[in-house]
């Protein structure tokens, strides 16, 4: 089963030998007031039954939106050393207690001797926890949990870079492959409400949202060694939605388009008067359930130690080490020369007084590793401020341009995107940013009508930002 925030989608296959055949697939709007836990696994053991569902294991898809992500470059390393350099990382990376968390990762196949990417994710422990009570009140075994459109990037085609869009029933998913790895989740926005087979406004808005949203990622992906541009998109449908919808889906893209049919289901389920249910990642996810060990994340069986409660994180257990090193040292060396003076009391008081210091001493440690983190940025220039400011600066005075995205990469590459009453206003933009000395190499990406009979245009337009030192020789090279 697939699982939104208001919805989910089961499909049940049938194993016979080798031989797996789809017996049904329904859709299920969660009933009003009830979110993912015991008492909707009651409604949903209700539903089961009505729709003469007899299976009693499932493999649990879980939205991008459930997840924290954090892309990293590791050194080769075993699977025990590389488990706690990354709870070591995850500490720093994600905003909530590590108790809170399930961690588990996901690498391309490395060299033995070289470096690799690694994508760490997180989900909250009580998300998964309410998941695991649904499934139980359910009558469910639950045998994994897994992202839903982790199940369909396998699918997707060639074992290179390349990027999957799954449209979910609710949400929209992006997927990067990287040397057949998904190395990036995203949640790009929600699917629109269904409407007749037109276009109207509002879907030709959204599908531009999610052409500048793919644009943008592709722009600020992190260039590594060996780093492949991705050459298609692969649709994954699952959403319902009507053609024309789709076809300006496909015209927003910065990329061409592998689209695939939804799943073909041999009994279409209607779920309380909603629309058909299309559940191809439900199905793959079923698949999966003949071997759940195989899959490549799981958060009820992670491949990192789950962080508890009655363990301490790992850098504070190396603090409370070295500080209780440094105190037996300390006390053991006082000690002796306080006894050969027969100062017992005074044995006492400092034993008394290191007690006391020690909380004071780790949250000492704490606040130097972050202050240690922070010294990077002294007696460095705002650039990314400045940039800003100099972007603003080019804008023509009498309006008609406004942008909704501005990205700026670590080596001051840029991409801003946005929307104009009037093609000029863009080219008046366009020129504004090459007549200024802060900026080179400025290039049009796309100028587009928005469609649905609305006569603004969408834009982007790449550019390179100079710092001041830079600016002078450029300009020279421009008048020359």
């Amino acid at each position: 089963m697939t699982l939104g925030e208001r919805s989910l989608v089961a499909a049940e296959i049938q194993v016979t030998g080798r031989t797996s055949r789809l017996i049904r697939v329904v859709r299920w709007p969660f009933p009003d007031g009830l979110t993912i836990g015991a008492p909707l696994g009651k409604a949903l053991r209700q539903f089961l039954r009505t729709q003469h569902i007899a299976a009693d294991t499932a493999i649990a898809g879980i939205p991008a939106g459930w997840l924290l992500t954090k892309e990293k470059t590791v050194p080769p390393a075993d699977p025990s050393t590389l488990a706690n350099l990354l709870k070591l990382e995850a500490e720093s990376d994600f905003a909530f207690p590590p108790a809170d968390l399930i961690l588990e990762y996901l690498e391309a196949t490395p060299a033995a001797d070289a470096s690799r990417p690694i994508l760490l994710i997180a989900a909250l422990r009580k998300r998964i926890e309410a998941l695991q009570q649904m499934a139980h009140a359910a009558g469910l075994k639950l045998a994994a949990a897994t992202p839903s459109s982790l199940a369909l990037a396998d699918t997707a085609g060639s074992r290179t870079d390349n990027l999957v869009l799954y449209l979910g029933p609710e949400e929209v998913e992006l997927v990067w492959l990287s040397g057949g790895a998904p190395l990036i989740f995203r949640r790009l926005g929600k699917i629109p409400a269904p409407a007749a087979d037109k276009l109207n406004e509002e879907t030709a808005a959204w599908a531009g949202e999610i052409g500048t949203a793919i644009q943008k990622l592709l722009f600020l992906m992190p260039r590594r060694e060996g780093f492949v541009e991705a050459s298609t998109i692969s649709i994954r449908n699952d959403s319902g939605l009507p053609e024309t919808a789709l076809q300006a889906l496909q015209r927003a893209l910065p990329l061409p388009v592998k689209t695939t049919k939804g799943l073909e289901v041999p009994e279409p389920a209607m779920a309380n008067g909603s629309r058909p249910a299309a559940g191809e990642a439900a199905f793959r996810l079923a698949l999966a359930g003949e071997r759940p060990q195989a899959l490549p994340l799981d958060f009820l069986h992670p491949r990192l130690t789950r962080f508890g409660d009655d363990q301490k994180p790992l850098r504070r257990r190396l603090l409370i080490w070295s500080a209780s090193a440094a105190l037996v040292l300390l006390l053991t060396a006082a000690g002796g020369w306080l006894e050969t003076l027969g100062h017992q009391r005074e044995i006492n008081a400092l034993r008394q007084k290191l007690e006391e210091v020690r909380p004071e001493l780790a949250r000492t440690r704490k606040q130097e590793d972050r202050l240690r983190s922070l010294r990077a940025w002294q007696n460095q220039e705002p650039l990314f401020l400045e940039c800003l400011r100099e972007v603003t600066l080019a804008f023509p005075a009498e309006g008609g341009i406004w942008t909704s995205n501005l990205a700026i990469r670590a080596d001051l590459q840029g991409l801003i995107s946005g929307k104009a009453a009037r093609d000029t206003a863009v080219f008046d933009l366009l020129e504004g940013l090459k007549r200024s000395p802060a900026f080179s190499q400025v290039n049009v990406v796309y100028i587009r009508e928005t469609g649905g009979g609305n006569p603004e245009v969408a834009y982007a337009i790449r550019f390179a930002f100079l710092k001041p030192s830079a600016r002078k020789s450029t300009a020279t090279e421009k008048t020359r």
